[in-house]
């Protein structure tokens, strides 16, 4: 696995992954297909299937960063109401990106500029000077131990590396979407698991900047 994070290769999907995952992932993108047709038909249930699931998406996610607030206040920040205080603005910015993305993955394509321009649109009310700006210095994930004692998590690339390693990240993205054989069901969160867990690019509640 340690080989494959630093090559950025994909192609044990096609390879590896046993063949009831394979046939699960397809039978998922049927359904996708079924669903698409389905909204037009049941267009308020879906609406309202769409909003539940960017609350939930908005609790879970801030939550793994230590950002808890109460459902009904994320309900109403979703609804529209001013965020106060940091954490809020934490979670309003979360909303207008998740918001986008629901509302216009059509038209978005995975890139540097798209990830930047999402990264800015969370963080530019709450951390204006770090929105949509690689990380300028190298950092670690702690781990936070019931003693108090504290511990490395990972380290992520450094600073130096960041800006290569994006675009040999997705360079092999790429790459593995013309393979038809790869599921995009399947290729999506592999992305999404080396770009938070192994590159880390932006500064969070969880890092420790090591100068």
């Amino acid at each position: 696995m340690e080989i494959f994070m630093r090559r950025f290769d994909y192609s044990f999907l096609e390879t590896s992954i046993p063949a009831n995952i394979v046939s699960l992932s397809t039978i998922i993108a049927d359904l996708r297909a079924r669903g698409d047709f389905r909204k037009l038909q049941y267009a308020d249930s879906y609406e309202k299937l769409r909003k539940r699931a960017i609350v939930e998406s908005i609790k879970g996610s801030n939550a793994i960063e230590g950002i808890v607030t109460t459902d009904d206040r994320i309900r109403d920040i979703v609804n529209g109401a001013n965020p106060v205080t940091h954490d809020e603005k934490e979670i309003s910015g979360y909303k207008e990106a998740l918001n986008l993305v629901h509302t216009n993955y059509e038209h978005m394509d995975l890139n540097e500029d798209t990830i930047k321009a999402l990264h800015r649109m969370m963080e530019e009310e709450a951390n204006p000077l770090e929105a949509g700006q690689y990380k300028s210095h190298d950092n670690m994930i702690l781990e936070y131990l019931p003693d108090g004692t504290r511990r490395v998590r990972f380290k992520p690339v450094s600073s130096k590396e960041t800006l290569p390693a994006m675009e040999q990240l997705l360079l092999a993205f790429y790459d593995a979407r013309q393979n038809s054989t790869i599921s995009d069901l399947l290729l999506i969160p592999c992305f999404m698991w080396i770009f938070f867990a192994y590159i880390h690019i932006w500064m969070g509640m969880e890092d420790y900047p090591g100068f």
